[in-house]
């Protein structure tokens, strides 16, 4: 095997640490099988490895290296064999990570883009750049790397810039021809005062999908009658509003860290009515800037709906915080009369009387299909993890009469529950959804917080014997998930009281 490591040019940081640990797991891979493996078995192991890696995902905070940002070139570089079947598969050149570090490296960067444009042939393209360069930093060094991309823009599908704001004059300087372009992500620095230069596309450029974090949407420049997909982070309630009367062909929207208006710009005094939005996305702490959201959109088309509560603390002054009022999204469904299909709901939650007010919302939905109810906080599972939620058996009974067509039933938080209510609450589910006219399962999921793991947190033997025992033909079936540990419950309970054997046995085709 060829150790060709050394001589990698990089696109991305020069790690040491990286370099010596892929040099090391070459050099102790005695076994010669993998030389002896198909071509085509190859190109798939190596189409996966350069997807897999995703070194800019989360901005600034990203983790990156080498073997992140170079991924083709290190195949490459291995042996003879290896680098003429990854020269030859064009996929692996169409997602290029430019991790501008060293003013230094330019010029070979610009010379290692260009082969790298070269092997992807006439494929679309992923660009992603990213620098840490701060305020005030000669952005127009950066021309010669950005201009040998640019050259290529006509078979741009995505493009990401984790750059300072003050790097987009140079970037969008001359940039006019991209029919292909798809996606544009855009992180600038923290740092970076709010009045920097703004990123202006050309009118011509129609680009479908967005998504961006520490801006605001007048400090960027789209046709906003193109765009379908809009996700922004750090958004004040007055840009939301503002974005949806702006895109009307937006189908999809996520909104995270919702924050206050800001001061200056006022709010409109009516409803919005956006006739194409299906999907929506909301997660924040601020339940004043949500309730006014909510009670101001009239949202007919709408499908899927989301919210998550991002609050950091479940405690308030020593005291658990009780507010979370539901009547918004009442208000929300009543006025849009849409016909929801999935609602999922994260939220610190404690008051008893959240089932009565969540029933008076189905009331309005009777076309879900999908409801997911998570709690956030300890204590906050009291609302749909607790034995009185699972004895009181008017809930289920509600909720199958209500949503008719439901077929997913998914809660999340603290367990609360004994295993007694939970499987008599299974029973009874499952008497009343075959004395119904139904005709679809109902599939029920758990993911707990199971920590720390102590054996008195496994279902006890005599009621996890019972819920393995499942049958195909069974109304309602019961996953139930470790969310720590991502482990199934059922199975490893069976497993810590020695019944997996049994339980498999009984899963046997003419047992």
């Amino acid at each position: 095997m060829q150790h060709a490591i050394d001589a990698i040019p990089l696109l991305g940081d020069d790690s040491y640490l990286a370099q010596a640990i892929l040099k090391d797991r070459i050099n102790s891979a005695d076994n010669l099988t993998i030389h002896h493996l198909p071509t085509e078995i190859l190109t798939q192991v190596f189409s996966h490895h350069v997807e897999a890696q995703q070194p800019f995902l989360q901005g600034y905070t990203s983790r990156f290296s080498k073997v992140e940002c170079s991924a083709p070139l290190v195949l490459s570089a291995v042996c003879r064999t290896w680098r003429e079947i990854a020269l030859d598969i064009p996929q692996l050149w169409t997602s290029p990570y430019i991790f501008l570090y060293s003013d230094n490296k330019l010029a070979l960067q610009k010379e290692i883009i260009a082969e790298w444009f070269v092997r992807s042939r006439h494929l679309p393209l992923h660009i992603s750049f990213f620098s840490t360069r701060r305020l005030g930093s000669a952005f127009s060094i950066l021309s010669p790397v950005f201009d040998e991309v640019k050259a290529h823009s006509k078979r741009w599908v995505t493009l990401r810039l984790i750059l300072s704001r003050y790097s987009y004059p140079v970037f969008t300087a001359d940039l006019l021809d991209t029919p292909s372009l798809q996606r544009l992500q855009l992180w600038p620095r923290l740092d970076d005062r709010d009045d920097g230069p703004k990123f202006l596309l050309h009118k011509s450029i129609l680009v479908e999908d967005v998504q961006i974090q520490n801006l605001s949407i007048w400090d960027f420049k789209v046709q906003w009658s193109a765009l379908v997909v809009f996700r922004m982070r750090y958004i004040s309630t007055d840009q939301v509003i503002e974005l949806l009367r702006r895109a009307e062909k937006l189908e999809r929207c996520v909104f995270s860290n919702i924050i206050p208006t800001r001061a200056g710009h006022h709010l409109p005094p009516l409803p919005l009515t956006h006739h194409s939005l299906k999907d929506l996305v909301l997660q924040s702490s601020e339940m004043k800037e949500l309730e006014y959201i909510l009670e101001h959109m009239v949202l007919p088309s709408l499908v899927q709906f989301v919210y998550s509560d991002t609050s950091l603390s479940a405690l308030d002054e020593g005291r658990l915080s009780n507010h979370f009022p539901l009547h918004p999204f009442l208000s929300l469904f009543t006025r849009s009369r849409c016909s929801l299909k999935g609602f999922e709901m994260q939220a610190l939650y404690t008051n008893t009387a959240a089932d009565a007010e969540l029933i008076e919302i189905l009331e309005q939905l009777p076309s879900v299909e999908r409801l997911s109810l998570g709690s956030v906080g300890v204590y906050s599972s009291r609302a749909w993890l607790s034995d009185p939620f699972f004895t009181d058996h008017a809930n289920f009974v509600s909720l199958t009469r209500l949503l008719p067509h439901l077929k997913e039933f998914h809660i999340t938080g603290t367990r609360a529950f004994s295993w007694d209510a939970l499987l008599a609450f299974l029973n009874l589910a499952h008497s009343h959804i075959t004395s119904t006219t139904r005709s679809n399962r109902i599939n029920v999921r758990l993911d707990l917080d199971i920590k720390p793991r102590r054996p008195c947190d496994y279902i006890p033997p005599h009621i996890v014997s019972q819920l393995a025992d499942s049958r195909s033909d069974q109304a309602i079936s019961l996953q139930i998930i470790d969310r720590v540990q991502g482990e199934n419950w059922i199975q490893a309970s069976l497993v810590h009281h020695w019944l997996d054997s049994v339980a498999s046995s009984r899963r046997q085709p003419g047992s």
